[in-house]
């Protein structure tokens, strides 16, 4: 989903999202980067809320403006009726830039809040994962040994489907129950 036209706080939040994900082999290199990472975010997300506030209160004074346009241009002598307004309002060219630009900030301080929560999930699980290693129920050698199998079990796996497909290829069928 990047672009050319991406904003600023789109690309520090694709570059703070690569930080997802605790890798039991490397608790070390977490513990070292995680707060530095967290307030990152953390102030990523501040600097989006700050944007969707300005955004926001853009759109509102812009909405405004085109309000008072509409009410200054009068029909068959009067003014137009707050109805007619709220119904012309989403048309004016000025209104649909500002709504627009509105909801690409609200989208992006949404997008840098749920990363920072996530972020500070992991910090908590990262803390929780140090305090087992460091009570001898995890070790960086069982991690290693858990990963190992799990890599073993899904090379067996691809390797029986690739057998299967191929008798499956030669006309040999599987056996039923």
């Amino acid at each position: 989903m990047e672009s050319d036209t991406q904003s600023a706080l789109l690309r520090r939040y694709y570059d703070l999202r690569t930080y997802l994900g605790i890798d039991l082999l490397e608790l070390d290199r977490a513990y070292m980067q995680t707060p530095r990472i967290l307030q990152e975010a953390g102030e990523l997300s501040a600097e989006a809320d700050a944007t969707e506030m300005t955004a926001r209160h853009t759109y509102d004074i812009i909405k405004a403006e085109a309000g008072a346009r509409i009410r200054s241009v009068l029909v068959a002598g009067k003014e137009p009726s707050e109805a007619r307004i709220d119904k012309l309002l989403p048309l004016e060219p000025e209104v649909q830039d500002a709504r627009v630009a509105h909801d690409k900030a609200r989208y992006e301080a949404q997008i840098c809040q749920i990363l920072y929560r996530s972020l500070d999930t992991q910090s908590r699980i990262l803390g929780k994962a140090s305090d087992m290693v460091m009570g001898g129920y995890v070790s960086p050698s069982a991690a290693y040994a858990r990963d190992q199998r799990h890599s073993d079990i899904r090379r067996a796996q691809v390797e029986a489907d690739a057998q299967t497909r191929e008798k499956e290829r030669h006309g040999i069928s599987r056996p039923t129950d």
